[in-house]
């Protein structure tokens, strides 16, 4: 029989997963209090977790878990799944291009697109008022059925593409185009980022995360940029409403590492716990011992890995890494 590099991985790291699961998680699937961190590696929901990475992230889409205008949240749903499966993790929430229908037709659909994938979606007009009521109402619905039973849950109201609300594609004159005829301003948008933070309060228990980038911003079509300092103000703004139960988190991590306003970024992450972070796909991370080992540095309790990740790292140094994260 072959024995296959995932074989090695679920051998090499047996003795780890005992070691994921937090104190405070009680039989029944409930928190005690505000949930204990959940520590170490993180892989997303695909439904083939090697024994190693024994956390998950769980993605949970607008459309799927309100598929209806103003209607309850919808049985069964991806994070019913994952909390039945009493696997220790937290859940990432996709609106833009994963918002249902219904509230993409509230003020009309704008057609974006990130140069970086490739990918061109309609999204809704998530600076206006009609889409902040509909994701206030969503998030308080997940709030009352799920307040306490998850360990962590995304802000990522305002995202376009990704669960990645500071990242909009303006290098895209599409995007750009598109947006500008909308009625987006930079003024609006930053608004909407303060009704987000704002709009999950809903949530008393459950530990909040949010991953920052250089805000993107477009004055015009040939006058838009990146803007740090807002991002800045966004991460302090989290803090102080929200304390310890506040999770700073970056989803670009490579190596070597992005530079420019990333450089400030960093430096004022650097040692704020709670931290974690994810790498980049794959293919663009480079270095993977070197990319870890920065995150561990900068005092990162969890690091979400990308797929195939069993390709570049070795049982034993997934092992080590746990290890150093849950230490923190």
């Amino acid at each position: 029989m072959q024995v296959t590099r995932r074989d090695l991985l679920r051998t090499a790291a047996l003795g780890v997963a005992a070691a994921a699961v937090p104190d405070l998680w009680l039989p029944g699937g409930a928190w005690a209090t505000t949930p204990g961190l959940v520590k170490g590696l993180f892989e997303e929901g695909t439904g083939t977790y090697p024994p190693s990475v024994v956390n998950v992230s769980c993605n949970a889409l607008w459309k799927d878990l309100q598929p209806t205008k103003g209607g309850p949240i919808a049985a069964n749903n991806s994070i019913d799944k994952f909390l039945a499966s009493g696997r220790p993790g937290r859940v990432r929430l996709f609106f833009g291009k994963e918002s249902p229908t219904w509230a993409i037709n509230l003020a009309g659909g704008v057609k974006v697109h990130d140069p970086v994938d490739n990918i061109t979606a309609v999204v809704p007009r998530w600076w206006t008022s009609s889409v902040i009521n509909a994701q206030k109402d969503f998030v308080s619905k997940l709030a009352a059925k799920y307040d306490g039973r998850i360990s962590a849950i995304f802000i990522s109201n305002g995202g376009t593409v990704y669960a990645e609300p500071f990242i909009r594609g303006i290098g895209s004159s599409l995007t750009r185009q598109n947006l500008l005829a909308a009625g987006y301003t930079p003024a609006a948008d930053k608004a909407s980022y303060v009704a987000g933070l704002q709009m999950f309060s809903a949530f008393k228990q459950t530990r909040l995360a949010m991953s920052f980038n250089p805000w993107e911003y477009i004055n015009s079509m040939t006058n838009f940029g990146e803007d740090v300092s807002f991002t800045i103000q966004m991460m302090d703004r989290m803090r102080t409403l929200y304390g310890s139960r506040a999770i700073w988190c970056n989803c670009s991590v490579k190596w070597p590492l992005l530079g420019g306003q990333y450089t400030t970024m960093y430096a004022h992450m650097k040692g704020q716990k709670p931290l974690t972070f994810q790498t980049a796909q794959a293919p663009r991370v480079g270095n993977f011992p070197n990319a870890l080992t920065w995150t561990v540095g900068m005092g990162a309790h969890a690091v979400e890995l990308p797929q195939y990740f069993w390709n570049y790292l070795s049982g034993s140094q997934l092992s080590s890494f746990n290890t150093k994260l849950r230490a923190q």
